[in-house]
């Protein structure tokens, strides 16, 4: 919903919301995004698209991401048009928590960067993560009032860890066959 520059031209079409002393010659100036998304809300309306041909629907006019998903596999969306709320309850790097009210059965959208190492759960119960609009994150919800918890488990940290358990153990192994008694030192 905002936007910060050291120029105005080409953001004709925002805002002005401050402008304030920098180090540098130009001011610092903020701008207003008139109708921008929230963080987080839900949509009712979903199609699927691959990665060309979703970039394709983003741009085009007719695109409406404030009642519509685009997904890369099939989401089965209700009819098309906002079906609820979402608020951001909890917000940090490795968890999001939503609290939705969804009118109809329809998808969470978070403007937060999709990764492979989110995993989501919907009232506690584990849930797929879709793409949504080539680049965010989405849940499928159904009517009525959820919590939504997303947590970032990469595999990569897991591996990591388990890899640092093991040699750990060994370590600790290795230390202790040096201490028993009988044990020879060099």
């Amino acid at each position: 919903g905002t936007v910060v520059s050291l120029h105005e031209r080409g953001l004709e079409d925002l805002l002005p919301a401050a402008t304030l002393e920098s180090l540098f010659p130009e001011p610092i100036r903020v701008w207003r995004v008139p109708g921008a998304l929230p963080r987080s809300w839900v949509v009712g309306c979903s199609r699927t698209a691959d990665r060309g041909d979703a970039i394709q629907a983003l741009v085009d006019p007719a695109f409406d991401p404030a009642r519509e998903v685009i997904l890369p596999t099939d989401g089965s969306g209700s009819a098309c048009g906002p079906a609820g709320e979402s608020r951001v309850a909890v917000l940090r790097a490795d968890r999001v928590e939503l609290e939705v009210d969804a009118a109809a059965a329809g998808f969470v959208v978070l403007a937060d960067a999709w990764d492979p190492g989110w995993r989501v759960a919907v009232d506690g119960r584990a849930q797929p993560l879709l793409r949504a609009n080539v680049a965010f994150r989405a849940v499928a919800v159904p009517a009525g009032r959820h919590v939504v918890v997303m947590r970032y488990r990469p595999p990569a940290v897991l591996e990591g860890l388990a890899l640092s358990v093991v040699a750990s153990l060994l370590a600790a192994a290795i230390l202790l066959r040096g201490r028993r008694p009988g044990s020879r030192r060099s």
